[in-house]
């Protein structure tokens, strides 16, 4: 993917006197002081990893990682500082998500200046792979306070962890239990959760299970 981006300085000048004139505008464009070879991302397990070089780095600042999950609407989920500089050198850069909240996420790169010049990468798309194994929620939709978790057998007497995120890839809970023998494992929230869709992690010894959530309140 190339990186090569234009950025724009407008100039105005007055021409003219004693009350009447013109306003003559200009533009000039100058190439972004940055070469972005190439920007992807790849799954990693449950997590999404994204990997960028540069090379011609003049007074880069950072980059900021953004996701979106339908390609429209975007959030930062973090930065990376840049080199600043790296004339005739290749740079390479990474970034794991591990709060990815959909099987298919779009991400983007905001490219910063240390002059406050800023510029977008192309937006590339990743879709997570479903496990073989499945995790059982209910009640589902739920009214918000608690949920009971049946993993399959091979899980009993094990311990896990159990993720909920929200649909900005915000952590809300992370409780770590035991698989009964026998049943399933009751979660309880500290704080009742607002109406909505959540991503449900469950995180044992041998692979992280994502579900799906829908809070309904009164």
């Amino acid at each position: 993917m190339a990186g090569l981006c234009a950025s724009f300085l407008l100039s105005a000048q007055y021409r003219g006197g004693g009350g009447d004139g013109a306003i003559v505008a200009s533009a000039s464009s100058a190439v972004a002081p940055l070469d972005l070879l190439d920007f992807s991302a790849r799954p990693e397990g449950a997590f999404v990893r994204l990997n960028w070089r540069t090379a011609n780095e003049r007074q880069t600042r950072q980059f900021t990682v953004e996701r979106s999950p339908d390609g429209r609407s975007f959030t930062p989920i973090g930065t990376v500082a840049a080199a600043g500089n790296s004339v005739d050198r290749e740079l390479h850069y990474t970034f794991r998500d591990s709060r990815s909240p959909e099987a298919k996420s779009y991400y983007r790169l905001l490219m910063e200046d240390t002059d406050g010049r800023f510029r977008y990468s192309d937006v590339v798309t990743v879709q997570l792979s479903a496990t073989s194994a499945t995790v059982d929620i209910y009640p589902n939709p739920n009214a918000g306070s608690s949920l009971h978790l049946a993993l399959p057998g091979a899980y009993a007497g094990q311990g896990f962890n159990v993720e909920i995120i929200d649909a900005t890839g915000r952590q809300l809970l992370f409780r770590q239990t035991i698989h009964p023998e026998a049943g399933p494992a009751r979660i309880d929230f500290p704080n009742r959760l607002a109406a909505g869709s959540y991503l449900v992690r469950v995180h044992s010894a041998r692979q992280i299970l994502p579900a799906r959530i829908l809070i309904v309140t009164e």
